[in-house]
C-alpha cells in the first residue's frame, strides 16, 4: 500500500510517530524485545512480574 492511501485514512505509513509517542516508555526488562513483559496487575500475583 503507498503512503497516499495511508494518508487519505488519516494514518502514517512511517514508524516515526510511534517511535517519537513512546519514546519516553518504559522499555521493560528486555528492551529489544518483540513483546514487553509487565507486572501481573490485574492479578496482582508477585509470581508473575
Amino acid at each position: 500500500m503507498d503512503n497516499n492511501k495511508y494518508n487519505k485514512r488519516g494514518v502514517s505509513a512511517s514508524k516515526s510517530e510511534i517511535h517519537s509517542a513512546i519514546k519516553d516508555l518504559d522499555k521493560g526488562l528486555f528492551p529489544n524485545a518483540f513483546c514487553k513483559i509487565l507486572p501481573d496487575i490485574a492479578g496482582k500475583n508477585d509470581d508473575y512480574v
